[in-house]
């Protein structure tokens, strides 16, 4: 699902101000607040190393460098989340 810039900026600041960086924020140590987390997330959407279409109108977006993975969803309220799943690249490609 490619995003434009506004696109990108809007979801990451909806993701890094909800769940994700209640529940997912010590998986980033290298973040500071969550300014900085939407920065990461976008940069993600943004420039992703693998992005893939899900069921029910998501996506996921990939970043090999820090193992993380952002989940768009609709349907969430936040739009998405961002963490580091612990199988890494498998989980990524193993969701639907």
């Amino acid at each position: 699902m490619p995003l434009n810039a506004d696109q990108a900026r809007s979801l990451a600041q909806r993701i890094a101000s909800g769940h994700a960086w209640a529940e997912h924020r010590s998986e980033f140590a290298f973040v500071s607040d969550a300014t900085a987390f939407a920065s990461f997330i976008e940069s993600i959407l943004a420039t992703p190393d693998a992005e893939r279409m899900l069921a029910r109108g998501r996506a996921a977006y990939w970043h090999n460098e820090s193992g993380t993975i952002v989940l768009l969803s609709p349907s969430d309220p936040d739009g998405g989340t961002c963490f580091k799943p612990g199988e890494g690249t498998r989980y990524f490609e193993s969701i639907g």
